[in-house]
């Protein structure tokens, strides 16, 4: 299920709202299973940079453009390598 989240950088000074995809593995019905699909979510999203997060890869342009626009430059590198506990996370 794809759905869209609004975000605001807090730093932003042009207090631009973005939206930006945000993929559930299930249909939730309730705001609990809502959350709970969205902390799984990241979790996995997490794991996954993790595993590719070794070697970076040089930005695109349009990259760029979007980091920009947040105000954030981030490589994809993943420095910490705590694991984490999904029950406590949820």
């Amino acid at each position: 299920m794809l759905i869209y989240v609004m975000l605001k950088h807090p730093g932003n000074l042009t207090k631009k709202v973005k939206e930006f995809p945000f993929e559930l593995d299930t249909h939730p019905t309730t705001l609990r299973e809502l959350i709970e699909a969205s902390v799984h979510s990241c979790i996995a999203a997490y794991r996954a940079r993790g595993m590719e997060g070794s070697s970076p890869h040089p930005l695109s342009d349009q990259e760029l453009v979007a980091m920009s626009e947040l105000g954030k430059f981030a490589f994809g590198m993943q420095y910490g390598t705590t694991e984490i506990d999904e029950k406590k996370a949820v």
